[in-house]
């Protein structure tokens, strides 16, 4: 065995950990036979992921499935910005449960896109 690990930003980092975690679940509930668990199905997925997609920018493949299939989940990241700060009067930091505050503009950036 062998560990491969990635440094993110920690909003991506969550944001990728809850995807892959949906799409676990996903093939989990499909298959309720399957005696893997919820890590080991993620680990698969990742490999699968890395070692079969083939992303390309000319056509788009590969960056995203396009079939509505597991590739629709879209992850679920909550920050939270307080208000004065989205208002420009304060500079405090966003919040990510289980994270160090990201950059206040992270934050503001994040609330723009919904």
């Amino acid at each position: 065995m062998a560990e491969f690990s990635t440094i993110q930003p920690a909003v991506l980092a969550h944001a990728m950990h809850d995807r892959i975690t949906q799409q676990a679940k996903a093939i989990k509930n499909a298959d309720p036979a399957d005696a893997r668990t919820l890590d080991q199905i993620r680990a698969d997925l990742v490999a699968d992921m890395l070692l079969t997609t083939t992303p390309t920018v000319e056509t788009g493949a590969g960056l995203s499935d396009g079939f509505g299939g597991l590739g629709a989940i879209r992850a679920i990241v909550n920050v939270t910005v307080p208000a004065l700060a989205l208002a420009g009067v304060t500079d405090e930091p966003a919040e990510l449960a289980g994270a160090l505050p990201p950059v206040l503009g992270h934050g503001v950036g994040l609330c723009r896109y919904r």
